[in-house]
């Protein structure tokens, strides 16, 4: 059983599968035993920031918030392939301890737009992510 590292393109697969799971409407209690059969574990804690970071991607893309991103910049969009690395990339700007200030203007140099909320998530994500693989957590999801 292993967890998810949004690092590992290997991983890929298994974080697109639970968005995909999040855009459908499914709770987590609906879809539990579809990521231990795949050989994950995912706590609840875990799928509710994917959650997070879901709700706000797709507020932007499609909601009342698509007039916050500049004309000349993209915004991140988890489902797409070609976003892939610099969603890496922000994820190593969070786990590097680089604040959004300094991390917007890296993306917005690559030609992407993330706000500062959707920073915060994507930590959310990631610190949880990073204790189930090295930190306190690390021992929590069965072998």
């Amino acid at each position: 059983m292993r967890t998810i590292n949004e690092f590992l393109e290997e991983d890929q697969e298994m974080i697109n599968d639970l968005y995909d799971y999040l855009v459908q409407g499914f709770q987590f209690k609906e879809i539990d035993i579809f990521i231990i059969n795949k050989g994950y574990y995912v706590p609840q804690d875990q799928y509710i920031a994917m959650n997070k970071v879901l709700n706000i991607m797709m507020d932007i893309d499609i909601g009342n918030r698509m007039r916050e991103v500049p004309k000349e910049l993209k915004i991140i969009n988890v489902f797409l392939q070609e976003d892939q690395k610099i969603i890496r990339e922000v994820y190593g700007h969070i786990t590097g301890g680089v604040d959004y200030e300094d991390c917007i203007e890296y993306i917005n140099g690559e030609g992407y737009y993330i706000p500062k909320d959707q920073y915060e998530a994507m930590s959310e994500l990631a610190f949880i992510s990073q204790e189930l693989i090295e930190g306190s957590r690390k021992n929590e999801y069965p072998k």
